[in-house]
C-alpha cells in the first residue's frame, strides 16, 4: 500500500551549541511521491537532452541531492537510486564537534564527495529508515546533524516523510539493491540485529572487561590467538603459548621479532574500515593459519586493539576451518572474547560469505541428487 502521509514543515530550533548555529531554521519535508516524481521527471530530461535545446548546466544546477543518513551496512543492501550515504559514527560527530569535519567528510564515496563540493545541485533531500517526526529526535541524530550543516551552507533541505521505508512501499522501480536481491536486505539486517542481540546476552552476566589494551590474547582454538598490538610485543606470552607465527592486520604496528629465528611473520596492512574489502585477504590469512598449526606452533592473530580487524578474519577462519555458520563462529569468538566489535562492513561481508557457502551448499547438495537419480550418469 502507497503512502498516505501528508505535507508540513517543520519548524524548531536545531541544538546550535556544538554545530555553532543558534538561530531559528524550517525544515519542510517531502511526501514520497513528490520525491519520485520529481526524480522522474529530472531522469526524463537528462535522457532527452540530446533531442533538445535546454542547457545542460541549467539541469544539473536543478538536481536534487540525495543524503541517505543510515548506516553504511543499511545503504550498501538498499537506497534510493544516486543516493550519496553519510557516515555519521561517533568519531564523525566528535571530529565534527571539534570543527575538523564537514559534511563532505561524512561521505563514503569519493565521488559523492566531488559531487557535494561542486555545489551543482540546488536542493538536498534526506532520510533514514522511518522518520516522520524531525522534532522528536535528538540533537546527535544523524539526521539532524546533516540538516544543521547543510543550513550552514545556505542549501534547501527536505526531509523525505517516512523515510526509506514508506519509499519502498511503492516506488521500488527507483531503488538500488546489492547484488538485485531485494530479500537479502531484510535477512542480513535481521542478522545483525540478531547479532546485536547475542552481544547483550552473551555479556550480561559478565564483568565488563577493559578492553581492549589491558586484556591478554585469547585463545580462540587449539594454537589460535587474538589479541592486540601489546600482544605482539609481549616475547614471555609468545613463549608460554609456542606462538612462533604472528598475523599482523595493522598498518603501523612493528613486526616486532622479525629477525628473531624461529618467528614467522605475515602483515596484512588493512584499516578498520568501512572502505576496506577484507573477502581479498581471507584467503591468504587462513593458508598462514593452517601453516602455523601444521607445524605444531602457535599463531597470534592481531591487530592494534583486538576488537574489529582480528576478530573478523578469526570468525573467518573458524568458518572455513570447523564449517561454522557466521552466527555460530561470531558467538564463539564473542563468548571467548567479550569485547570484540567488528565494524558493520566487516560483519555485512562476513555474512555474504555465509550466504555464498550456504548457497554453494544448496548447488551441491542438487547436483548429488540429480547424480543420484540419473544413476551416476550427468
Amino acid at each position: 500500500m502507497c503512502s498516505t502521509l501528508t505535507m508540513c514543515s517543520y519548524g524548531g530550533f536545531f541544538n546550535g551549541q556544538k554545530a555553532n548555529i543558534s538561530n531559528i531554521t524550517t525544515v519542510n519535508s517531502i511526501l514520497p511521491g513528490e520525491l519520485a516524481e520529481a526524480l522522474q521527471t529530472n531522469l526524463k530530461i537528462k535522457n532527452n537532452l540530446n533531442d533538445t535545446h535546454i542547457d545542460k548546466q541549467s539541469i544539473q544546477n536543478e538536481d536534487v541531492m540525495l543524503l541517505d543518513c543510515r548506516s553504511f551496512l543499511a545503504y550498501n543492501f538498499k537506497h534510493i537510486s544516486g543516493a550519496l550515504n553519510v557516515n555519521c559514527t561517533g568519531l564523525v560527530k566528535k571530529r565534527l564537534q571539534q570543527g575538523k569535519a564537514t559534511l563532505v567528510d561524512m561521505v563514503t564515496s569519493e565521488y559523492g564527495k566531488e559531487f557535494l563540493k561542486s555545489g551543482k545541485w540546488a536542493k538536498a533531500v534526506v532520510y533514514d529508515d522511518c522518520t516522520t517526526e524531525l522534532e522528536k529526535l535528538p540533537s546527535s541524530h544523524p539526521l539532524k546533524i546533516v540538516l544543521v550543516l547543510l543550513h550552514k551552507q545556505g542549501k534547501e533541505a527536505f526531509l523525505l516523510k517516512g523515510g526509506l521505508k514508506e519509499f519502498s512501499q511503492c516506488y521500488q522501480n527507483l531503488l538500488a539493491f546489492h547484488s538485485d536481491h531485494s530479500d537479502s536486505v531484510t535477512n542480513a539486517i535481521d542478522r545483525i540485529n540478531s547479532l546485536a542481540k547475542y552481544h547483550q546476552d552473551i555479556t550480561t552476566n559478565q564483568p565488563n572487561p577493559s578492553c581492549p589494551l589491558n586484556v591478554k590474547a585469547t585463545e580462540v582454538m587449539p594454537n589460535v590467538f587474538l589479541g592486540n598490538a601489546t600482544d605482539a610485543k609481549d616475547e614471555v606470552l609468545h613463549d608460554l603459548h609456542n606462538i612462533r607465527y604472528i598475523l599482523n592486520l595493522t598498518i603501523n604496528c612493528p613486526n616486532y621479532f622479525y629477525d628473531k629465528p624461529g618467528y614467522h611473520y605475515k602483515q596484512v596492512q588493512i584499516e578498520d574500515s568501512c572502505k576496506e574489502d577484507i573477502k581479498e585477504i581471507i584467503p591468504e590469512a587462513i593458508n598462514f593459519i593452517d601453516q602455523a598449526r601444521s607445524n605444531n606452533c602457535s599463531v597470534l592473530i592481531h591487530c592494534q586493539g583486538g576488537v574489529s580487524r582480528s576478530p573478523t578474519v578469526t570468525i573467518a577462519y573458524l568458518m572455513h576451518t570447523n564449517k561454522q555458520t557466521f552466527k555460530e563462529a561470531y558467538e564463539l569468538v564473542k563468548l571467548k572474547r567479550p569485547c570484540i566489535a567488528p565494524n558493520l562492513n566487516f560483519m555485512g561481508q562476513l555474512w555474504e560469505m555465509d550466504q555464498r557457502k550456504n548457497t554453494n551448499a544448496s548447488q551441491s547438495d542438487c547436483l548429488l541428487k540429480k547424480l543420484i537419480c540419473r544413476g551416476g550418469k550427468e
